[in-house]
């Protein structure tokens, strides 16, 4: 429909992962020329993002930024939804489980991936990059990438504390419908310029790093650290390859 692109279009200028094509690749790739020109690169991931998203956010966005969605959407995730689960137990006996979807957008659901990213960007992206324009911010669905730089000591640090309350900001939206940042997973990757962060609060939000991190299923830091991962990842699915090729000859 003629609506769903338009709202594809109105988030893409920070939503890379809802249709944009190449959006991982492209994502990745800013990330590596960013780092490379002397940008920070903060990675924020959401706990179980897409089931802990609150079902009346999802409502309430779609009829705020695409209401012509309203009836369909309303009929696909307006009420509960009994989900059946059939399966056999260790004696081989035969069940049947139900349990009701209550909240999230459901997996497998072609609106799924589309309804999540339009509520993360109206709720909290989208105010975001309006409160902090000096951190450049891009995402992939769940994954949230903010970038910043500096030339002076006293600018870094600077930055690092509109970094602080960005994430913070994040906290705070996102609550509300659900959404709740990984204490374990927040990256902060610097480059060799940027001086270490001296506010004791960014260091409780993140983690400081300055080797390759991960970023929506690619690699980026310096380069000897990028090879480095991408050999460990092609000898680990080594194994995998091999069975593939046996099993294809077979």
């Amino acid at each position: 429909h003629p609506s769903a692109k338009r709202v594809q279009k109105l988030q893409e200028h920070i939503q890379l992962g809802n249709g944009t094509p190449y959006g991982c690749h492209i994502k990745v790739t800013l990330a590596r020329a960013l780092f490379k020109a002397g940008f920070f690169v903060s990675l924020q991931d959401a706990i179980n993002a897409f089931n802990a998203l609150k079902r009346q956010a999802v409502l309430d966005m779609v009829n705020k930024l695409w209401p012509e969605a309203n009836a369909l959407v309303n009929k696909a995730y307006g009420i509960d939804a009994a989900c059946i689960f059939l399966f056999d137990d260790d004696d081989g006996k035969h069940h049947i489980a139900t349990m009701l979807s209550e909240e999230g957008v459901r997996m497998g659901c072609v609106l799924g991936n589309h309804l999540y990213c339009l509520t993360v960007y109206g709720a909290i992206y989208a105010i975001l990059a309006k409160e902090f324009p000096t951190i450049y911010a891009k995402a992939a669905t769940d994954d949230f990438t903010g970038y910043g730089t500096a030339s002076t000591n006293a600018g870094w640090q600077e930055r690092y504390k509109m970094l602080e309350k960005q994430i913070t900001r994040f906290a705070e939206l996102g609550a509300p419908i659900g959404i709740h940042l990984h204490p374990g997973k927040g990256k902060l990757l610097l480059p060799p310029n940027a001086p270490d962060p001296e506010n004791a609060g960014l260091l409780t939000l993140t983690t400081v790093v300055r080797t390759a991190v991960r970023d929506t299923g690619g690699h980026v830091g310096l380069d000897h650290d990028v090879r480095a991962e991408a050999k460990l990842k092609a000898e680990s699915i080594k194994p995998l390859h091999d069975a593939i090729r046996l099993f294809g000859t077979k």
